[in-house]
């Protein structure tokens, strides 16, 4: 009996975003560059909106594995986030932080203090959103009030959200009028 590894090959397009096997062509690398300039100039919310196949996951994987060693990287989209609380939570497991005992109205603050230390990457957190059209205002707004971390002046959280074309409706309706306002790059 051979192990699995030896029968198991990735054909040369597969069905799930793969990384490794990543061209840099077409409209997924003109995503790319306009989001990672976005990141670079300190911005603060970027939004890859398109319909199921056209390279969001990817662009999610793509991020991440560019900015990890300059950044905390955190990837949500893998599990449901009902509201902000759960949205801090997860942020804080992710960065490895223990809140265990923190009160639910500390959590912010427990995240804020993770992202502006010293000691945490110079190019600050990058929260990569994948599937984000499924996420209420509640989670939409914690996530654009994270991006006002500042130290010495410079902003430290900076947010991906990758969904369907359905997130631009949730964007512009006027409850979430103050995200709109942050969206630098579409």
């Amino acid at each position: 009996m051979q192990p699995i590894e030896s029968t198991f090959s990735v054909p040369p397009f597969p069905a799930f975003p793969s990384v490794s096997r990543y061209v840099p062509l077409g409209s997924v690398q003109e995503t790319l560059n306009r989001v990672c300039r976005s990141i670079d100039a300190r911005e603060g919310v970027a939004l890859v909106l398109g319909p199921p196949g056209t390279g969001k996951s990817l662009t999610c994987g793509l991020l991440a594995d560019r900015y990890r060693e300059s950044h905390d990287v955190v990837v949500l989209g893998d599990t449901p986030i009902k509201d902000s609380m759960a949205f801090q939570r997860h942020l804080l497991h992710r960065l490895g932080v223990n809140f265990e005992g923190t009160d639910a109205s500390d959590l912010h603050l427990a995240l804020i203090d993770r992202v502006c230390d010293t000691d945490s990457p110079q190019g600050g957190l990058l929260i990569l959103v994948d599937e984000a059209q499924s996420l209420c205002t509640e989670v939409i707004e914690a996530i654009r009030m994270a991006t006002n971390s500042m130290r010495e002046g410079q902003p430290r959280v900076f947010a991906v959200l990758c969904g369907k074309v359905t997130l631009e409706d949730t964007r512009v309706s006027t409850a979430m009028e103050a995200v709109s306002h942050r969206v630098s790059t579409r």
